[in-house]
């Protein structure tokens, strides 16, 4: 058999093809750890939670939060860089 055919026969879980019951249903089921109080679980989009060293601090900072970090706890050096960008961006 398929999976697809596991799934809708009731063999396995319909969303992480695991668990298969102790009997067959014989219709598409939701394994318990798939559930929360009979509702199915909200699966928010995974995020970039990929750490990267601060070149100035060397504190491990989410990629995500990394700009902040820079902004708030560098304030001189973002504008140095600030100031560095500009000065390129006449030249061109």
């Amino acid at each position: 058999m398929s999976i697809a055919e596991d799934v809708v026969n009731g063999e396995i879980c319909q969303f992480c093809c695991g668990s298969p019951p102790a009997t067959p249903k014989g219709y598409p089921f939701t394994c318990r750890s798939c559930q929360t109080d009979g509702d199915l679980k909200e699966r928010p989009p995974k995020k970039n939670k990929r750490k990267i060293k601060c070149p100035i601090c060397d504190r491990r900072i989410k990629h995500d939060g990394f700009q902040n970090h820079v902004k708030d706890k560098h304030p001189s050096f973002t504008e140095k860089i600030n100031k560095a960008i500009i000065e390129v961006l006449k030249e061109n």
